[in-house]
Parts: structure tokens; C-alpha cells; sequence
């Protein structure tokens, strides 16, 4: 049984990092016609002008997303207005976690994001940000498979039903 969320209503996952180690992860949505999209931490960074000019400049940068030992983050935060989209059905989400840095992961992300939002929505090529982030995971310096360690990683999975509130027209 999923829980049903409203369209147009936001969901908002906490995550606590109760380890002595800092986390960094990443947040995939699948949504009901099996398009993916993705959570890009990108952080507008003012830069100072050349000494010519007296503006600064804004510049768009990701890192990989951390959560500092003993403390909680929310994803999104409070300021993005991340709610749930119409068609209705089965919508997944999956937070992977490691205590390695995923790094490849958001570089591809940072790459695909053309809007400089943090979700990017749909994804418009997922294969190389799930080989990315397999690869971020593999503890392995094969190339041809990933060596995945599950002491190092995990990943939450969150499904919900994005239903039509009543009194609202489809």
C-alpha cells in the first residue's frame, strides 16, 4: 500500500546523519510514465568582475551534496518549490547515500542541468548518471563491473501515488 499525495501538494524527505563520518547523496525520482529525474545541489556563487568592470558576476557551481555528522538535512529545502506533478500514478524516490563522495555523479548531473535549478526534470539522458553514480558506489578498479561494498552505501526507497484531489478537474 503507498500513501496517495495530492498533485500540486510538496513532499519533503529529512535525512540525519547519526554516523561520526559526513554523508553525501543524491535523490532519483521515478515518476508514473518512467521518466527520471534528478536532485543537483548547484549553488549560485558571486564572483567578483574583472577590475575593468563593477559588477559581479554569478556563476553556477555543484558539490556534492554532504550531510555533517550529527545533523539533518531536508530535501528540497524550504525555499524550492518542488511539488508533485500530474499524471497521476506510482511515483519512486530514491536517496543513495555513501561515505564516499559523489563526485562523477553530480558532475554528470551538473551537465545535464541546462536550467541551473536544483531538479532536473525530466532527466534527458539517465544511462550516464546511473553509471556515474555506479561508479562514485564501486570500490573496484575494474572497469567492466561494479564492486559494490553495502557497509560504504545505502539507498532509501519512497514510492506514493500522485492521485487528483477531489474537486479538482483532471
Amino acid at each position: 500500500f503507498s500513501p496517495e499525495v495530492p498533485v500540486g501538494s510538496r513532499v519533503r524527505y529529512k535525512l540525519f546523519n547519526d554516523s561520526d563520518l559526513p554523508l553525501y547523496y543524491t535523490l532519483i525520482n521515478v515518476d508514473p510514465r518512467e521518466r527520471l529525474s534528478a536532485f543537483c545541489p548547484v549553488e549560485e556563487v558571486l564572483t567578483p568582475a574583472p577590475e575593468a568592470e563593477s559588477t559581479e558576476t554569478t556563476t553556477v557551481s555543484a558539490t556534492p551534496a554532504t550531510i555533517a555528522p550529527g545533523s539533518v538535512i531536508a530535501i528540497p529545502s524550504a525555499e524550492l518549490d518542488w511539488a508533485v506533478e500530474a499524471p497521476t500514478g506510482p511515483i519512486e524516490t530514491y536517496i543513495v547515500c555513501s561515505t564516499q563522495p559523489l563526485t562523477k555523479t553530480f558532475n554528470t548531473l551538473v551537465s545535464a542541468a541546462n536550467s541551473g535549478g536544483q531538479r532536473i526534470n525530466p532527466l534527458p539522458e539517465p544511462l550516464p548518471v546511473i553509471e556515474a553514480l555506479l561508479t562514485d558506489l564501486s570500490q573496484g578498479d575494474n572497469t567492466d563491473a561494479y564492486t559494490l561494498d553495502v557497509t560504504q552505501w545505502a539507498t532509501l526507497n519512497f514510492t506514493y501515488r500522485a492521485v487528483y484531489s477531489y474537486g479538482k478537474t483532471r
